[in-house]
């Protein structure tokens, strides 16, 4: 399994998030497939061949903690991008924020915020392509609520991992 780690804040209704365990190392395929559901991404329907690879299978994490309302989700595990990257594409009646920095050197941020704001872009160190960084992450903290930015300033401030 490629490396990939970062921080992911998802908050969505208890009865959805119910089956993923602070005290765990995985986030089930069940608990991931009922916050699709949820957010109304049909998980399967040829949305993404990479998450097809990963039916069934855990999400694995390093830390799980809940705090008013998020969960908020240490990952490790490139499948972790390709979830994401759906979930604020195409999702609704949820909110996520977060960053995850991969092991080729690619770090992608990722906001949906409760109005239905989104935000993804991608940085890619290696790729030889010019960017903006600080623009790229503050456009990323414009969508993300000040509120959150401050119940979790570890996830906002500097690098995240």
């Amino acid at each position: 399994m490629p490396e990939a780690f970062g921080s992911i804040l998802i908050k969505a209704p208890s009865e959805i998030i119910s089956d993923i365990k602070i005290d765990s190392d995985v986030v089930p395929w069940n608990a991931m497939s009922a916050l699709f559901s949820f957010a109304g991404v049909d998980l399967l329907a040829g949305s993404n061949p990479m998450l097809e690879y990963k039916d069934r299978e855990d999400f694995y994490v390093e830390e799980i903690e809940q705090k008013e309302g998020f969960i908020r989700i240490q990952i490790f595990g490139d499948e972790w991008m390709d979830a994401i990257q759906l979930l604020v594409k195409n999702g609704n009646n949820v909110e996520i924020y977060g960053s995850i920095f991969h092991e080729y050197g690619c770090r992608e941020y990722y906001a949906l915020n409760s109005v239905g704001d989104r935000f993804l872009e991608a940085i890619d160190y290696e790729g030889g392509e010019e960017f903006d960084e600080e623009a790229v992450i503050a456009a990323w903290l414009n969508v993300v609520p000040e509120s959150v930015k401050l119940m979790f300033p570890d996830v906002f401030e500097g690098d995240s991992d």
